[in-house]
């Protein structure tokens, strides 16, 4: 068997070769006769043996998830009316049950005169994927929680000091709310006289540990208030400062007692 990749043929056990390990799978759809040939993995990545999945389109959705079906036809029926190419996912339902996610990238060719040739594509498998991106969507989840739990003041704010998070008890401090803030400068809320001596601090966050204390006045919803604010860099792979983050409590009483 030869397939046409870019107009060009590849054979059976070269492709083979090539795609061994790397998670993809290849498919070609001779559209004229209906006939799906693949190389590939086939039954690590769709839970199929070769020879099970031969047959025409109608043999391929049979293997995909029930509740998938319905989007899958429709977006190679409008592929197919376009004659573009197309990307998604959908769900492999193996014959152990297994439920496989996967990505499908493919392209039409179509001969001069305009008519579908065949359909060339690469099927990934995704499942891991997927479920990284879920299990730290759930961890961001739970520290948002955490930090909106939190009586103290949080905040972090991008190099130019624009507020990229404040958490509920900031809001609360300060008498605005989340939208009113994120984007904003937050030394529109410090004292004038205290901005000075807080930019001379800050030179601190480029120093190990990254970390500096500093006390200064901000107008909350009270008021002047003594501000006391524990702040440090947080970091890329680099080692690039991106952003900073600060965790403050209203110390006024103590200020007001020395």
């Amino acid at each position: 068997m030869a397939l046409f990749v870019n107009d060009t043929i590849f054979q059976k056990d070269h492709l083979e070769t090539a795609l061994e390990g790397s998670g993809h799978l290849l498919y070609e759809w001779h559209f004229p006769s209906d006939t799906i040939s693949f190389v590939g993995d086939c039954k690590r990545i769709l839970g199929h043996e070769q020879q099970q999945m031969r047959g025409g389109i109608a043999r391929w959705i049979k293997h995909i998830y029930p509740f998938d079906r319905k989007q899958f036809k429709r977006i190679v029926q409008h592929a197919i009316a376009t004659r573009t190419s197309f990307t998604t996912e959908y769900r492999i339902q193996k014959k152990d049950d297994v439920i496989t996610n996967v990505k499908d990238r493919c392209s039409i060719i179509s001969t001069q005169n305009g008519d579908i040739e065949r359909v060339i594509g690469f099927v990934s498998d995704v499942t891991d994927h997927l479920k990284e991106i879920k299990n730290l969507r759930e961890r961001e989840k739970r520290y948002r929680e955490l930090v909106e739990s939190q009586q103290e003041l949080i905040v972090r704010v991008d190099l130019l000091g624009r507020y990229t998070f404040v958490n509920d008890a900031y809001c609360k401090k300060f008498g605005k709310s989340r939208s009113e803030l994120i984007g904003s400068l937050f030394t529109q809320l410090i004292h004038h006289d205290d901005i000075p001596a807080m930019a001379d601090a800050m030179k601190g966050l480029e120093i190990p540990p990254y970390r500096i204390y500093l006390e200064q006045r901000a107008l909350t919803s009270q008021g002047w208030r003594w501000m006391a604010w524990e702040d440090y860099a947080i970091k890329n792979d680099k080692g690039q400062t991106v952003e900073i983050q600060a965790i403050g409590r209203d110390i006024t009483e103590r200020k007001n007692a020395e």
